[in-house]
């Protein structure tokens, strides 16, 4: 079930670790991140049923707002609407994984050396994790 006090809390959350992202595109990114943790699933349709019913709004306005996360500008509905880099975001996203994994509070680009190495093979295991190939840069 939708809870709108753990959602804030994970949207806040996401806006401090990227804060390259806008409210608008934190805001969207919580959600599909929330939303596939409630659905345990990662379909649009789960996704956006499950958000849709906790937040009391119809599925299609969900399911477009999901949808226009990943569409190009162009298609994008609005005015204000704009394509994310997602390149900007991936060193910070890295630094987040990164300090939560080793429960330190060491910051990207600044880490141990030993860290070095094994970062250099990253891009070979997130393209086998099936991380979308922008991220990748």
């Amino acid at each position: 079930m939708f809870c709108q006090v753990s959602f804030d809390h994970w949207r806040t959350t996401i806006m401090h670790h990227l804060a390259p992202l806008s409210k608008p595109q934190a805001t969207v990114l919580a959600l599909w991140s929330f939303g596939m943790v409630l659905a345990r699933s990662c379909a649009l349709t789960a996704v956006s049923s499950l958000l849709a019913e906790g937040m009391q709004r119809s599925e299609q306005t969900v399911r477009q707002r999901l949808c226009e996360w990943y569409y190009d500008p162009a298609r994008k509905r609005g005015l204000k609407r704009q394509a994310m880099r997602v390149q900007t975001c991936f060193a910070p996203l890295l630094g987040w994984v990164v300090n939560w994994w080793q429960g330190t509070p060491n910051r990207w680009p600044s880490m141990p050396r030993p860290w070095a190495s094994a970062l250099a093979c990253w891009p070979s295991v997130l393209s086998i994790a099936a991380v979308p190939s922008p991220w990748l840069g």
